[in-house]
């Protein structure tokens, strides 16, 4: 998956009706890409994740590495994969992924795609 368009694209084919929207961002908020984007969510998962680091560095808590999940109402997942500079936000029914699908397959691949695209 050579670049960002193309890693969208398969992003959109692998998860079909399961993937609601899609962001790929800058570490300031600033989107590059987005599929079905909701409205400031790129700066909102920008700024969620700095608060996150911030307070992971204050505690004896280990930092975020690659990814973070978070489960939402209604059986939506937001995943967060995260690099040094851009981030690429997905909002997921849960309904029509599963969750097994989710961690051994989908993160696995899209998050050796994105590393290799932005590094």
């Amino acid at each position: 998956m050579g670049d960002l368009e193309t890693c969208m694209e398969s992003l959109k084919r692998d998860l079909a009706k399961a993937l609601i929207s899609s962001d790929i961002f800058a570490s300031d908020g600033l989107s590059l890409l987005s599929y079905n984007s909701q409205e400031a969510a790129a700066a909102f998962f920008s700024e969620l994740s700095v608060q996150m680091r911030e307070a992971l560095g204050s505690s004896a808590l280990p930092q975020i590495q690659d990814y973070y999940l978070i489960e939402l109402e209604e059986k939506s997942l937001v995943l967060v994969l995260c690099d040094n500079e851009f981030m690429w936000s997905m909002l997921i029914d849960g309904r029509q992924l599963s969750l097994g699908m989710l961690l051994n397959v989908i993160i696995p691949k899209y998050l050796k795609a994105f590393k290799a695209v932005v590094s």
